[in-house]
């Protein structure tokens, strides 16, 4: 994906839709069973300077795989 796609337009508009569709709720309930293990978490981001660069690209294959139908 282009970079492009990763930045943030209108982020007044997308706060609103966050809020329509309960993206809080729906990140409480993952944490709550799928992403209750700490290996999981720690796949995308590890707390070290070097997991940063980890989670950007974990973030981004995760985002290309919502693309695929």
């Amino acid at each position: 994906m282009p970079d492009s796609y990763y930045q943030v337009t209108r982020p007044k508009k997308l706060k609103k839709i966050y809020q329509l569709l309960k993206v809080e709720a729906f990140r409480k309930a993952l944490l709550a069973t799928l992403w209750r293990n700490q290996k999981q978490r720690e796949k995308f981001f590890d707390g070290t300077l070097e997991g940063i660069e980890n989670l950007e690209t974990q973030s981004k294959k995760s985002e290309f795989g919502h693309l695929i139908p």
